[in-house]
Order: C-alpha cells, then sequence, then structure tokens
C-alpha cells in the first residue's frame, strides 16, 4: 500500500536519522511528530500547453530549526509537476537532462498516475528543514488541449506532513565527530559505526556532471 496510510513510510518517534551537507553528516533523533494537511490551489490558471510556475508556498515554510517537516502530495489533474527543494533547484533530473525546457517538458516531473489525488505517494517524499530547505516551490506544465481555469477547474495538490521536533545528536565531518553534548558521544559514535541503525535522509539532490554527448 501506498499514500498517506502506508505508516512504515513516515518519520517516527524514538528513531535516528542523518542528512548531509556538504561534507558533513547531521545526525538526529524525532522526539515528537504532529500530522497537518493543507489543500493548495495553483495560484493563476494555465492554458492547454502553457507552463507555470515555480511558486514558492510560503504557508509551508519551516520557522524553527529544531524541526523537520517531511512531505508528500497527490495532484488533482493531469499535468506534469515540478518541485524545487531548495526554491531555486530544479529537482528529478539527470545530469544530461537537469531540468525540463521549452523543448522538453517530459523530465523530473510527478503526474496524477504517479501520486493520486486522494492517495498521495510517497514518490513525492520531500523533507522542509530550517536553514537547509525551508521552502517548497512547483512548477506546472498543462500537456493537454484544454485550459485549467483558477475559478472553475484549478490545479490543486494534496499535501500532508509529519511535523517532527527534532534533537540533534552531533555531526561528522570527513570522519571526525561532535556530538551535540557530551551525552551523545557514545551514540554519535555508534551511529557513525552503525552499530545503531538510522536512515540516511536526502534534503538536497544528487548531482553529476553531464559528460559525453
Amino acid at each position: 500500500m501506498t499514500g498517506y496510510e502506508d505508516w512504515a513510510g513516515w518519520l517516527k518517534e524514538g528513531y535516528f536519522y542523518s542528512y548531509r551537507e556538504q561534507d558533513e553528516r547531521h545526525y538526529f533523533m524525532v522526539l515528537f511528530r504532529d500530522w497537518a494537511h493543507i489543500e493548495y490551489t495553483w495560484e493563476e490558471s494555465v492554458a492547454a500547453g502553457a507552463f507555470s510556475g515555480p511558486f514558492t508556498v510560503n504557508d509551508l515554510e519551516t520557522t524553527k530549526e529544531n524541526q523537520i517537516w517531511q512531505v508528500i502530495f497527490g495532484i488533482s489533474n493531469d499535468v506534469r509537476i515540478y518541485v524545487h527543494v531548495p526554491t531555486d533547484i530544479d529537482r528529478h533530473g539527470v545530469a544530461k537532462r537537469p531540468k525540463q525546457t521549452l523543448g522538453f517538458r517530459p523530465v523530473g516531473h510527478y503526474t496524477m498516475q504517479d501520486s493520486w489525488w486522494d492517495r498521495p505517494s510517497f514518490k513525492t517524499e520531500h523533507f522542509l528543514l530550517k536553514p537547509e530547505t525551508p521552502f517548497i516551490a512547483f512548477s506546472c506544465h498543462n500537456p493537454r488541449n484544454i485550459a485549467f481555469q483558477l475559478d472553475y477547474n484549478p490545479i490543486k495538490l494534496n499535501l500532508y506532513f509529519a511535523k517532527c521536533e527534532i534533537e540533534r545528536i552531533g555531526t561528522v565531518t570527513n570522519g571526525v565527530q561532535t556530538a551535540a553534548t557530551p551525552r551523545f558521544t557514545e551514540t554519535l559514535d555508534k551511529l557513525y559505526r552503525r552499530v545503531i541503525a538510522h536512515r540516511p535522509l536526502t534534503l538536497v539532490p544528487l548531482r553529476a556532471p553531464a559528460k559525453g554527448v
């Protein structure tokens, strides 16, 4: 089963996680978790064949540095949705097709077949964390021969969140461990050596140079 009822996919209290920022890996534990849900209506009409965005969803800003938000979303219309996290980066392309262009739209996108409105898929999972990724933005391409009108049949996203308060365990930089407090020295060492299991999270995109023709 996929979607918001797939409990195995959500971050959980008492579990350890990590994320990488350049040469540093940050380890943390989830202390508390709460749910959130918002239906986002596209901010303008999108004509047949037109491209729209990106729009930053300011209502979804993470405002506390000790929280991480796990986000998934469903799509209401037969369009292509592109994600920008951080907001100036086009996500989910490949080295030779890093982003959609005027001449080639079908790259790095989600459709309603990937994530249904009433059953969002973890294919669309992203993480919001201040200051690394405090916002999420979206763009849209309408490949159909009908327009989606803001006041009649608007494009909408059905967003679900796990809002998690975290406790930082420490960081590892090029093999050097720095615990957040002395009491986490042993825990950080065991996490780094994978004696204690944890889930690595991807906040920012993986990059690779486009080599060859």
